[in-house]
């Protein structure tokens, strides 16, 4: 589970890493397609990271119910703030 934990944080990051610069170029007219572009690609990776978490908690011990509603929570709270598509 720590691996599976490790991976779900390393995207995570990466996700707000995106988001970051996103935001610092948003203002700029010449990288407005770049931002688009970066935006389907988060948009991507977080639907990614949402099966990610539904395989994970799946195969979470049935011993370990706070954990599997956990990344259920997670799951739930990155797909409630995406967009149906872009």
């Amino acid at each position: 589970m720590r691996d599976a934990a490790g991976a779900i944080l390393g995207q995570v990051i990466r996700l707000l890493d995106w988001l970051k610069l996103i935001d610092s170029n948003l203002h700029k007219l010449d990288t407005l397609r770049e931002n688009l572009s970066l935006l389907e690609l988060v948009h991507l990776e977080a639907r990614s990271l949402v099966e990610y978490l539904a395989e994970q908690a799946v195969e979470v011990d049935h011993n370990s119910e706070t954990l599997r509603d956990v990344l259920d929570g997670i799951g739930y709270t990155i797909t409630h703030d995406l967009p149906q598509s872009l």
